[in-house]
């Protein structure tokens, strides 16, 4: 018995690889450095390989490792093609399995060449409430293909390729900026929804609220002087930093965001009395801010603290749902309301806000997308708003269930052939059909009011998987949950799309690797970057 595991033993370490096993490992290899490429946008300057190159030769000796020609020219297209016929497949088949209605989200921008770029793309649950989020395309366009008849054709184009005709979806959301053009071309369509962009319109009301006051332009440069003042004489004076922690402790805690206002002014005002000791103790030659600074800088972060939360609240979805946006804007009024605040700033701000989020409370698809949120539901209505909207989502389900029967039974509820039937048997189909809708509509009130009485459930639920396990108990606005909660209140999935557009310029790895290739080669890049992580399993080369 010893004697056989020892001889197996042996085998084991004398065993030599077959080709196939080297080609697999060394396939692997290849696919990986591919991989790191598009996902971690791993830059192909010759330092950055040469370095690769010499750690993976010291675990494999005899791997050839691929060129740049090899990588951008056969490996990353190969790669692409097989990624964008799964998405393919994958929205053709959730189609077959029921699935009616999207959501897309748009961006456009300028490129630095003489073309400029839109993102498309999709978003939707599928029958079993997984939820779907898939780059469809990347878009280079001549810059005078802007026009909103231009913009329509390229979305009803890129509809059409991943087989989302008008025949085959019931309603297509579609989240954009402000633009005219492209608000245009969504209009052009009577089943396109357009939704505008949270983010957009959230901006859009600080830049109203700034404008108004031109003096804080000066009181931020003058914050930012300071805190360069500061960082100065830290980097100058180490002996002064290691002997005096009482004073430079303001060093840990400051972070010079010059990004945010908010985050700058928060800061100052939380270490007010250390900055005050250390510009004592220092020899600056900053001058500290005068008590009226101090005061506007406070009226500030109290009013714009209710905006800041807002941004950490849609910051921790990945992406934010539709449900999130009337809530959101209703909580920031009442709660500004409560604190009695009547500053120029504050009065500034309210009036940005219900200018720009004035449509919020007529929204069908925003507010149908608050009740079907078990966070939400009608907590935030009036009492005299709860009973319109409450007939909003009756007659909503009842929509869908009469689109459903029409798709499934080729709208056998019509009478044709007048002429092959009595008037008897013709009232006493519609008196038939009559009684159904009475049932339909008492079903569909009983099973919504049921689901209001429910309580609320917390923050931080996940509501598709919310509504899988609930939707045998709520049939019909579960449905319109698949509808509605799929759609997202931001832009932002599409601007992740292209590297330039997030943020890549503090990224040196993304800016140097959008100098080193095209830009069909970085649309690949883009689109691999995008989806290849739900489908890297099913890649082979």
């Amino acid at each position: 018995m010893e004697k056989s595991k020892v001889m197996q033993i042996v085998k084991l370490k004398n065993h030599s690889p077959t080709f196939h096993d080297v080609w697999r490992k060394f396939n692997d290899i290849t696919k990986n450095i591919a991989f790191s490429m598009v996902l971690d946008l791993f830059p192909i300057t010759p330092l950055e390989m040469k370095t690769l190159q010499n750690a993976i030769r010291l675990a494999e000796p005899f791997y050839q490792f691929p060129s740049e020609t090899q990588l951008l020219e056969i490996i990353i297209p190969r790669i692409y093609n097989q990624v964008k016929q799964k998405v393919l497949n994958t929205i053709k088949s959730d189609l077959l399995k029921g699935v009616k209605s999207v959501a897309l989200t748009i961006d456009g921008w300028n490129g630095r060449s003489i073309a400029d770029y839109m993102s498309v793309t999709i978003h939707y649950w599928t029958e079993e409430y997984e939820c779907r989020h898939l780059l469809l395309q990347l878009e280079s366009l001549p810059r005078t293909w802007n026009t909103a008849q231009d913009l329509f054709h390229l979305i009803e184009n890129v509809l059409l390729k991943y087989g989302l005709s008008e025949e085959r979806t019931e309603s297509v959301h579609i989240v954009t900026a402000n633009g005219n053009n492209i608000v245009k071309a969504i209009s052009m369509s009577d089943k396109w929804i357009r939704i505008p962009c949270f983010a957009r319109l959230f901006q859009q009301t600080v830049d109203d609220v700034l404008r108004s006051f031109p003096h804080l332009d000066e009181l931020v440069t003058k914050c930012r002087y300071l805190l360069a003042a500061i960082w100065t004489k830290s980097a100058t004076d180490v002996e002064f930093h290691k002997s005096k922690l009482h004073s430079s402790c303001i060093l840990d805690d400051i972070v010079p965001s010059w990004n945010s206002i908010f985050d700058i002014f928060d800061s100052l005002l939380k270490l007010r009395s250390t900055l005050q000791i250390f510009l004592e103790e220092a020899d600056l030659p900053a001058k500290g801010l005068a008590e009226a600074d101090w005061e506007t800088i406070e009226s500030y972060v109290q009013m714009f603290s209710l905006l800041k939360q807002a941004s950490v609240l849609f910051s921790e979805e990945a992406y934010p749902p539709l449900s999130l946006y009337l809530p959101t804007i209703r909580g920031i009024l009442e709660l500004m309301e409560s604190m009695n605040l009547n500053n120029q700033l504050s009065v500034q701000l309210i009036r940005s806000i219900c200018s720009r989020f004035g449509h919020i409370n007529t929204n069908q698809s925003m507010i149908i997308a608050m009740v079907l949120d078990p966070r939400f539901k009608t907590r935030l209505l009036a009492e005299d708003e709860q009973f319109a909207v409450f007939d909003m989502v009756k007659g909503k389900m009842l929509s869908v269930d009469r689109d459903e029967r029409q798709a499934t039974r080729g709208d056998t509820d019509r009478i044709e052939h007048f002429a092959d039937q009595s008037l008897k048997t013709y009232f006493t189909k519609i008196e038939t059909k009559k009684a159904a809708d009475d049932t339909d509509g008492r079903l569909a009130e009983a099973e919504l009011t049921y689901y209001l009485c429910q309580n609320v459930v917390p923050m931080n639920t996940a509501i598709n998987q919310w509504w899988k396990g609930n939707c045998r108990h709520f049939p019909k606005l579960a449905k319109l949950a698949r509808i509605y909660l799929s759609v997202p209140a931001v832009q932002v999935c599409s601007e992740r799309a292209f590297p330039n557009k997030r943020g890549f310029i503090v990224d040196s790895r993304a800016e140097l690797l959008t100098s080193q290739v095209n830009v069909l080669d970085l649309m690949r890049i883009s689109f691999l970057n995008s989806n290849l992580g739900q489908f890297r399993d099913d890649v082979d080369l």
